[in-house]
C-alpha cells in the first residue's frame, strides 16, 4: 500500500484494517508535505473496514481490496480528506 499526502502540511496518520471485530492490519507514519511513502504490504483480498486517522481524525471506509496485484493507494487531498482508490 502507498500512502500519498498531496497536503500542505505535514501529517501523523495510521491505518488500521479489520475484518468483522478483528484487527488483521496497523501501521503508522508521519507524513511530509507533499510525498509518499511504502506502507507494509497487505496481501489480503476482499471486502474489509479501513481506518485512516490524519492527525486524531478517523474516517472508516469498506473497502474492496483487489484479487490481481494491483497496489492500493492511501491519500490524503488538499482538504485533509482521505480517500481510497486501487
Amino acid at each position: 500500500m502507498q500512502l500519498v499526502n498531496q497536503d500542505e502540511t505535514s501529517h501523523g496518520v495510521v491505518v488500521e484494517i479489520t475484518s468483522g471485530e478483528e484487527l488483521v492490519y496497523s501501521a503508522g507514519r508521519t507524513l511530509d508535505a507533499e510525498s509518499d511513502t511504502q506502507l507494509d504490504t497487505f496481501t489480503e483480498n476482499g471486502e474489509y473496514q479501513v481506518a485512516v486517522t490524519v492527525d486524531g481524525d478517523t474516517t472508516v471506509e469498506t473497502y474492496t481490496f483487489p484479487s490481481d496485484d494491483s497496489a492500493t493507494t492511501i491519500g490524503i487531498d488538499n482538504d485533509g480528506q482521505v480517500t481510497i482508490s486501487t
